[in-house]
């Protein structure tokens, strides 16, 4: 069985617009109201951040009475997807023993057990749409609170669009339709990374770019997704200290835009080659399609 992982697209809007998705075509051809949950999720790590160093996060989430531990690892192509596994727990504390066989495991010992520690949490009310048909199930996520260090907080309300089945490009459909709706923007910081840059002030600090590493199997195709999606994600990161006049943050948006526009240039051929490979594998079922139907 392959790790399993998370698929997801996250959206950034203000919180006063939020009512305007009940509008959206796709909201209302649903037949069924959304269900809605308060739901608490606490973050865990040492002092030294020994987890979030090996990106990995660490979270236990409480809905109810149920309490649900989550790991999650992001690697290169971590913009979309992240490792994940989930279990169900006993308490709000996290279970260890039940990250044998997770990213967690090669890091696991008494040492580090006794160090964790909760550091930040999210609060939520969270409202969540199936979004389902015979080509795609997809859930969507509204989620409006706070995270909370116990000293700084800060507001939270975002759109996940989460792929339970079907192609990816599904989501980037259902996320143009939410776009047409509402003021959003796409994000790439996820909660923990929003938690951890508040909790040491770093949420308007200019982001410099990652670092890549491509795998020996890696076709010509997947370095450009990665490394496009490093850059894209590099621009995005650095909005907020643009916005609040922080010279850095300017200068490390126009490299990532720089990098973008070299790594379009360098991949173009290839990129256009795909495409016309896809187009062509679609004009040619298409004409499958056309002599079975006439035979």
């Amino acid at each position: 069985m392959g790790t399993p992982r998370e698929t997801e697209i996250k959206l950034e809007l203000p919180p006063g617009s939020v009512s305007a998705l009940k509008k959206a075509p796709l909201i209302q051809a649903l037949r069924t109201p959304p269900k809605r949950a308060t739901v608490v999720s606490v973050y865990f790590d040492t002092d030294g951040r020994e987890l979030r160093k090996h990106g990995l996060t660490l979270r236990v989430r409480r809905s109810g009475n149920r309490y649900v531990q989550t790991i999650k690892a992001t690697g290169n192509g971590g913009l979309l997807e992240r490792d994940e596994w989930e279990s169900e727990i006993a308490s709000d504390r996290p279970d260890v023993n039940l990250a044998r066989g997770t990213a967690l495991e090669p890091l696991l010992n008494s040492r580090l057990e006794r160090r964790l520690k909760p550091l930040f949490e999210t609060r939520v009310r969270r409202a969540v749409y199936p979004l389902a048909d015979t080509a795609r199930a997809i859930e969507l996520t509204v989620d409006q609170g706070r995270i909370d260090t116990g000293r700084k907080s800060m507001p939270l309300c975002e759109i996940e669009l989460e792929l339970e089945r079907g192609n990816p490009e599904a989501l980037f459909e259902v996320a143009r339709e939410v776009a047409r709706a509402l003021p959003v923007q796409i994000a790439f910081k996820s909660k923990s990374e929003r938690g951890y840059q508040l909790l040491d002030g770093e949420q308007n600090a200019p982001i410099k770019a990652a670092s890549i590493t491509l795998g020996a199997g890696s076709t010509t195709r997947d370095g450009f997704k990665v490394i496009g999606r490093a850059c894209l994600k590099q621009v995005v990161d650095n909005e907020p200290a643009l916005m609040a006049g922080d010279a850095e943050g300017v200068h490390q948006m126009r490299v990532g835009v720089r990098r973008l526009r070299a790594a379009v240039s360098l991949f173009g051929d290839i990129a256009r080659s795909a495409i016309r490979g896809d187009q062509g594998r679609a004009q040619m079922a298409d004409g499958r399609a056309w002599t079975g139907a006439g035979t």
